[in-house]
């Protein structure tokens, strides 16, 4: 179950908990404890709950570059995918008007924020080399996002396989992945000057930045697709 938020809005939790209290439906496997948790709340079992977070090819990460502390200086910022309010281009905006950066966004939506590369959308399969332009990856959701409370945004993931310092949004769902402070920073999302202290920390702390990355990188093997695949094939009875 992905998005379970727009699923609840139209009032279809409900029927799909009533099918899986009648039995026809056995097991629920939403993305995230977030998503667990709306479930249970509307009257799911919560044996028959299985959570699956998104996840990551990890080979296809194998042979990046190491984080490279010394480009700290001037980091090098990427953000691929949507950009929209609700996914942090305020924050985007905030960190290209102080200069502390270097900003790359990889997108089909265009907001032209002065002092900014954009790049036309790539393939998936080229998303992992542009990681390779990525001194600190951001994950900047803030809390209006329509699936705040339930998503497992594949992008965390993707960042942690890059293994890259990570800055992300202080968030429920956010927190079932990533420790502040052991595999990245968590801020306020929207604090703007949070995002900014963030970086100047990882700036003047290498030594922090190399092991949030190092740290990162070693809590993405549990997530490969591998494993998620085994974790709903158990689920399931197979």
């Amino acid at each position: 179950m992905h998005n379970a938020e727009p699923l609840r809005d139209a009032g279809q939790i409900e029927q799909i908990v009533r099918y899986h209290q009648a039995g026809l439906i056995r097991t629920l496997i939403p993305i995230s404890h977030g998503a667990a948790r709306l479930l249970i709340d509307a009257g799911a079992k919560a044996d028959r709950v299985q959570v699956a977070p998104s996840g990551v090819k990890l080979q296809a990460y194998s042979k990046l570059p190491a984080f490279d502390p010394n480009r700290l200086d001037r980091p090098r910022i990427l953000h691929m995918g949507r950009l929209s309010q609700s996914r942090g281009q305020a924050v985007l905006e905030h960190l290209a008007r102080q200069g502390l950066c270097e900003i790359t966004i990889v997108s089909a939506d265009k907001s032209y924020i002065p002092n900014v590369t954009y790049h036309p959308p790539v393939p998936l399969t080229d998303v992992p080399s542009w990681y390779e332009r990525c001194d600190i990856a951001l994950l900047p959701y803030q809390s209006n996002i329509p699936t705040v409370a339930t998503m497992s945004p594949i992008k965390m993931f993707e960042a942690m396989a890059a293994a890259r310092p990570i800055i992300a949004s202080d968030l429920p769902v956010i927190r079932e992945v990533l420790t502040h402070e052991e595999t990245a920073l968590l801020v306020q999302a929207d604090d703007l000057h949070a995002w900014e202290r963030a970086i100047e920390r990882l700036r003047r702390d290498r030594a922090l930045a190399v092991r949030l990355a190092k740290n990162a990188g070693a809590e993405a093997q549990k997530y490969s697709w591998l494993a998620r695949a085994r974790t709903i094939c158990q689920a399931v009875g197979l």
